[in-house]
């Protein structure tokens, strides 16, 4: 096997939100070509100013298509304008109300104020809820329980065929009219993007439409609209009815609107997949928005997932259940991405081939590390995920759009220079988990359905974002000894993590899969591709189960399977096998696939110091290294049984001989060596030049309006800016401070009538690297000692950042940015060094003597901040982006003078912000990610996430 790394590069969303133009997008098709992207998915997004499905933006993609086939590059077709996807950017619901969602309020009101209403679907006695009520038939202050149908006009009506069918006819089949020749090449995916029946924000609400009524029926023997009353209160049909309802909502939705999306995209040779709003949980919403996703991952060629808000802050994923960010649903902290991706990643396995998608890194902030990214995206491959879909790269910064669920991942961030390099061991893994199945022993009933059937009025209430004042009570509470959802949430989560610490392969399974295509083979149950001799029932009422699982699982348990049946994590009886024998510390996960019928293995360290892992076993296995791309042996030529997983590494065991033409490292060469270099030669600081790439950057981002007041762009105080406003950005250039290296640049979108100390501009000519949002003028004549200022007249509703770009440092004194003389940069934190706003590179140079070339020689050094780079002679060392900081030079070197630069680039935080300590710690859906120091410093002062190499770099040396 030979890896194809373009073959399994990321796809990204790419945001078309600006005046797309065809030279811009063919720079970016170049870009992304060099960035190592496999292809991106145009998505138009908040800021686009190419009206949606115009012949315009026909013609654009058109181009796109062209361009990309020309570079190799895959273009893959998001189906909506933002998101969720069915609307149309809209248009669909404004059609009318056909096509509009429908939802039932429930409430408790006198029977006087229920006759006559023509919104009524049914009523119920309060004191009685198990009889129906006719409102006018009973006295006027008897208390009924209520279900008004209502419309919601922007949202689609997923459970309805028609709507299905117009939102295929308005935007796939104009696809097919406008750019067909395209589809299948290079279009060869169809993305759908946060479909629910139910919607995002919803309170108190409960899904309805005549095809649901129709649907129970048919399949159940009743109407729904004559037991809705068991939806919300607490009777002895509940459980059953809510089973039914969410089954019927999410066969619904799989049929109205996702399989004919699946069946257009494999006529036009496309593969289909995407995800569900809400599948990060926690287990209230899922029962909520979208019931049983078997039923959507059932219609996708890729399941897929979407991993917003699952990342683990600390990294500690093999020590934290979830996140610990947000306490964004009920109350709950964080989201468990181990939950979400195997909900997807299990039908992967067991019926589609072992694909899985992800979207992933949204919502994570400017400064995101490359090492936090890397890790997340390591995590959901262990799990079973091998497409990643990034979340996002950005056509442009303008305006509104750089607040737009950030990070761009794109040319926006100084890292991309080497994007191609650092998504190198992620390709290379991709391919490698994109090799057969995942390979597990134990299955675990997915309890979707025993969480559905506890969820009544009150709790479906609570798991909306917002609570009213006049909340629903059941008249009978739940019986004592129930789980609700949110008991499921926290089970899950627990159990997932206790068999990851074991290294316990696992998957889920579904009940109606289980009941469609599941069965008994001797002491095995076989769920589709998949044979598992272990059955984990986490808290399921087996008197709830449906007559076929019932059937699987005692033919099952009588052929001698093992059933395994908890309440809690602690019920896991010892004894689970892991995958592979040895000495493996619970921070370290272990992913095993099936392909060709041998196992292989994935290791991944998820802890903040090196572990040593020793294997008991490893004949017939050879060691990879996806970093550097080398197979690693130890002295003898073998497989190593025994090695060091540095931090947020990883590493593969796959069967002898499988890859080919893949070079030899000797283990004592590797990072994975149980004993390191030993020092050859320091440094001092002083023996070293340290010099930026690019001008310093100060940042403009606090106007003074005509009425003195002070207005920041990261607003949090209340003070908002007004189209047509006269404001002015000011600062000090310092005496003796020379002004030829300085110039100005502001977004032209948000300022008009610009002006810089009275005076206009004569040219705005001048552009940076990181947007082409900007524009900019030289300052050298209008400039002067003192006082400046940027005065503009704002044309938006946001005011925008701008910036002084020069050779100057820049000092951070509280809330208060101020130029000065630039300053000798060293090692260390390079923010305390007066490039708090800088974006770009940074070189660390150095020279150094040798007798002799042939040394075996590293450099090296303990901290970073950053992405780095290594340069010996002129010969290129790929960037690294986390700890061992180790860069080999053995072959590279030469007797006599050596010159060394290490390169560093930052991330772009520091320029595209948030950069004020409130507003950091308040805007949770503008960055996950922050500056530590946001925490504690006062709301207005300024945060800077740190950057450079931390400590003197050494030579060590093999001997």
């Amino acid at each position: 096997m030979k890896i194809n790394e373009n073959q399994f590069g990321a796809v990204p969303f790419w945001f078309w939100n600006g005046d797309q133009q065809e030279a811009e997008i063919t720079r970016q098709l170049d870009l992304a070509k060099a960035g190592g992207w496999r292809g991106l998915a145009v998505h138009a997004r908040c800021g686009n100013r190419t009206p949606y499905l115009s012949d315009r933006w026909m013609q654009l993609v058109r181009h796109t298509c062209i361009e990309a086939k020309k570079r190799g590059l895959e273009i893959w077709l998001y189906d909506e304008e933002g998101f969720p996807s069915g609307s149309v950017g809209g248009r669909l619901p404004e059609k009318g109300e056909k096509y509009q969602q429908i939802r039932l309020k429930y409430e408790t009101i006198p029977a006087s104020e229920a006759r006559g209403r023509s919104d009524i679907v049914a009523a119920f006695f309060k004191d009685d809820p198990a009889r129906k009520a006719d409102p006018a038939a009973v006295p006027g202050d008897t208390k009924l329980l209520v279900f008004r149908r209502f419309i919601v006009p922007h949202a689609v009506n997923y459970l309805s065929s028609e709507a299905g069918r117009e939102f295929l006819r308005m935007t796939h089949e104009k696809y097919e009219k406008s750019v067909g020749e395209f589809l299948g090449d290079p279009m060869t995916v169809l993305y759908t993007d946060d479909i629910h029946y139910m919607g995002a924000y919803s309170q108190n609400d409960l899904p309805w439409s005549n095809e649901l009524d129709a649907y129970m029926l048919e399949h159940f023997g009743c109407r729904l609209s004559d037991h809705l009353s068991a939806m919300v209160e607490n009777l002895p049909e509940s459980p059953e009815i809510r089973r039914n309802c969410r089954f019927a909502c999410a066969s619904l939705l799989g049929r109205n609107f996702i399989r004919p999306m699946r069946e257009w995209a494999r006529k036009h040779n496309m593969l289909f997949t995407g995800h569900l709003c809400g599948d990060e949980g926690p287990f209230p919403i899922m029962t909520l928005w979208f019931g049983d996703a078997s039923a959507f991952y059932m219609e996708e060629d890729i399941p897929g997932v979407d991993d917003f808000l699952t990342g683990n802050h600390t990294l500690r994923y093999m020590d934290q259940p979830r996140n610990d960010f947000g306490k964004l649903c009920n109350g709950v902290r964080g989201f468990p991405v181990t939950t979400l991706v195997k909900q997807a990643s299990c039908i992967a396995s067991q019926f589609k081939n072992g694909k899985c998608s992800s979207e992933v890194l949204t919502s994570l902030g400017w400064g995101v590390p490359f090492r936090t990214q890397a890790a997340q995206i390591f995590f959901e491959y262990l799990l079973g995920v091998n497409i990643i879909v990034p979340h996002d790269c950005s056509y442009t910064t303008e305006a509104e759009t750089k607040y737009d669920h950030p990070a761009s991942f794109f040319f926006q961030q100084p890292y991309f220079e080497v994007n191609k390099e650092l998504h190198r061991a992620l390709r290379r893994s991709a391919a490698l988990v994109s090799r057969g199945r995942v390979r597990a022993d134990v299955l675990v009933l997915f309890p979707m359905n025993a969480a559905a059937e506890n969820e009544d009025g009150l709790r479906i209430l609570q798991a909306g974002h917002h609570l009213p004042d006049d909340r629903f009570t059941p008249a009978n509470p739940l019986p004592e000894g129930v789980h609700d959802a949110l008991f499921y949430t926290e089970l899950m989560q627990n159990l997932n993590l206790e068999l990851l610490r074991r290294h316990v392969s696992f998957e889920y399974g579904y009940e109606r899969l289980i009941a469609d295509s599941g069965s008994a083979e001797g002491s095995a149950i076989r769920l589709g591709d998949c044979v598992y001799h272990t059955l984990i029932l986490p808290a399921v009422n087996p008197e709830h189960l449906p007559e076929k699982v019932h059937a699987v699982i005692d033919g099952f348990e009588r052929n001698g399977g093992r059933i395994i049946r908890i309440d809690s994590v602690s019920d896991l009886p010892d004894g689970l096998a892991p995958d592979i024998g040895g000495d493996i510390p619970p921070q370290v996960a272990v992913g095993t696939r099936l392909a060709d019928g041998k196992k292989e293995f994935y290791f991944a360290c998820f802890s903040e110091t090196p572990q040593t892992v020793r294997l008991n076993d490893v004949s017939g296995l050879e060691m990879y290294d996806p970093l550097s791309g080398t197979i690693i042996r130890d002295g003898n030529g073998g497989c190593p049984a025994e090695f060091v997983l540095a931090p947020y590494r990883t590493c593969h065991f796959l069967p002898a001989g499988l890859l080919e033409d893949v070079a030899v490292t000797d283990l004592r060469r590797s990072d994975f060596a149980p004993v390191s270099p030993v020092p050859f030669r320091s440094f001092k600081p002083d023996d070293w030049t340290v010099a930026r790439d690019r001008d310093n950057v100060l940042l403009l981002d606090a106007a003074t309006a005509e009425d003195g007041g002070i207005i920041l762009v990261d607003r949090w105080d209340g003070r908002e800016v007004k189209p047509g406003e006269k404001l002015r950005f000011s600062f000090d250039i310092p005496a003796g401070l020379g002004t030829d290296s300085l110039r100005c640049f502001f977004e032209p979108f948000a300022c008009a009538d610009v002006a810089f100390n009275g005076r206009t501009p004569d040219d705005l000519g001048e552009t940076v690297p990181m947007t082409q949002a900007l524009t900019g003028f030289k300052v050298k004549d209008l400039a002067a000692t003192g006082r400046n200022g940027l005065s503009f007249t704002q044309t938006c509703s946001r005011m925008a950042y701008a910036y002084v770009t020069g050779d100057f440092s820049v000092r951070l004194r509280g809330d208060r940015a101020e130029l000065a003389a630039p300053e000798k940069l060293s090692f260390g934190n390079l923010v305390e060094q007066g490039l708090p706003f800088y974006w770009g590179s940074v070189r660390y140079t150095t020279v150094f003597e040798l007798d002799s070339a042939d040394r075996d020689l590293f450099v090296e050094f303990d901290a970073a901040d950053g992405v780095v780079s290594a340069k010996i002679n002129g010969h290129h060392c790929e960037a690294l982006y986390t700890a061992p900081w180790r860069f080999p030079l053995k072959g590279k070197l030469k007797a006599g003078k050596n010159e060394l630069t290490l390169t560093l680039r930052n991330t772009a935080q520091n320029f595209f912000g948030p950069h004020r300590a409130r507003y950091l710690r308040d805007c949770i859906c503008l960055t996950a990610w922050r500056p530590q120091d946001a925490e504690s410093k006062p709301d207005a002062a300024f945060c800077a996430a740190s950057f450079g190499i931390m400590d003197v770099p050494r030579l060590t040396e093999i001997r």
